[in-house]
């Protein structure tokens, strides 16, 4: 052995998928955008002149990965959204704060770097970037063979955005008697794969191109279904100064993401039923037995995103979100943690 090829790291194939999604990455810059990736290091610099003009910006980051979500694409041989679950991921993590998503930066691995597959991976990703006017600013595309196995591939980045600080969330204001609205998810979003994946596929044997009439289509269809975005929707509440709160229903689902979000001594009481739970999640808890409260504690169960709002303005949010199905399932109570009681 006497290069790096024989090691299992393809140099040249690594230039080459740079070289293939450079031209969709530069489609997704704006006027803000110094200079472009280089060959050196795929990572672009910004300028800062525009956010400036903010009276007190704050800068909101957050990272998180495609998860084994990323198993489910590979079943299917379909790369092109996996991108869009990552950064909808990241981008409702930083809407947490009140901050509009600015620019993103992605790293991709695999044991092989396959050129077609990290194509569709990154050129889906800067797709969904340009749809919501956000920079793809760099990244890192890795081929480590004996990290991964063969076959497999991972997917994480990392976002940054600004807020004003007087619009800047963190709950703090959040008082008994607050009213927690519940936007709808599109599936499982980017957590509780390792579970379902052995649900499905070592417990009961299903196979991703399974019809299954309750989903109204194949298994993986349902699986894959995008993560939502909600920054289009709840950025104006933010604007208006409507939201008290804001919470992202991701893994732990209402007892491991809306503590976190209230002030001491404060915690959520959750109307089971005042939403419609998707037939994906049915369908797990049917085929596993699960307890409602497990189900409640690892998948979002059909609300992606809760906002915290006082009862005054239950009415005029309701009115800015005519375009979501939002719910109201719930009230801020004065006792720690979340609490379950029926519609």
């Amino acid at each position: 052995m006497n290069n790096y090829r024989e090691a299992g790291v393809d140099v040249e194939a690594k230039e080459r998928v740079v070289q293939d999604v450079r031209r969709k990455i530069m489609e997704t810059f704006t006027p803000d955008v110094v200079s472009a990736p280089t060959a050196f290091k795929f990572g672009g610099a910004l300028s800062l002149k525009r956010f400036m003009q903010h009276r007190d910006p704050v800068l909101v980051l957050s990272t998180d990965g495609a998860g084994t979500k990323m198993m489910i694409a590979e079943k299917m041989n379909r790369f092109d959204t996996i991108g869009a679950d990552v950064l909808n991921h990241c981008i409702n993590d930083v809407l947490t704060s009140g901050a509009r998503t600015e620019f993103f930066l992605d790293y991709v691995a695999s044991a092989k770097l396959n050129p077609e597959v990290i194509g569709k991976i990154v050129g889906g990703l800067a797709e969904e970037c340009k749809r919501h006017g956000i920079v793809l600013a760099g990244g890192e595309t890795a081929e480590m063979p004996g990290v991964y196995r063969e076959g497999r591939h991972d997917l994480a980045g990392t976002a940054g955005g600004i807020v004003e600080r007087d619009r800047l969330i963190d709950g703090s204001t959040i008082k008994e008697g607050d009213v927690l609205i519940g936007l709808a998810s599109s599936g499982l979003h980017t957590n509780g794969y390792s579970l379902a994946r052995k649900i499905f596929f070592e417990y009961n044997k299903y196979d991703c191109n399974d019809e299954i009439s309750e989903l109204k289509g194949t298994l993986g269809d349902a699986l894959l279904a995008t993560h939502r975005e909600y920054a289009s929707s709840v950025l104006p509440l933010v604007e208006k100064k409507l939201l008290k709160g804001i919470a992202h229903v991701t893994g732990g689902g209402f007892p491991g993401n809306l503590p976190r979000i209230m002030p001491g001594g404060l915690g959520a009481k959750i109307k089971t039923g005042s939403w419609p739970v998707l037939p994906i999640f049915r369908m797990i808890q049917d085929l596993a037995g699960m307890h409602n409260e497990e189900m409640l504690r690892t998948f979002n169960m059909g609300i992606g995103m809760v906002l915290v709002v006082d009862a005054d303005n239950k009415s005029a949010v309701a009115e800015d979100l005519k375009g979501e199905k939002a719910y109201g399932i719930g009230t801020v109570v004065p006792k720690e943690g979340v609490e379950y009681a029926s519609d």
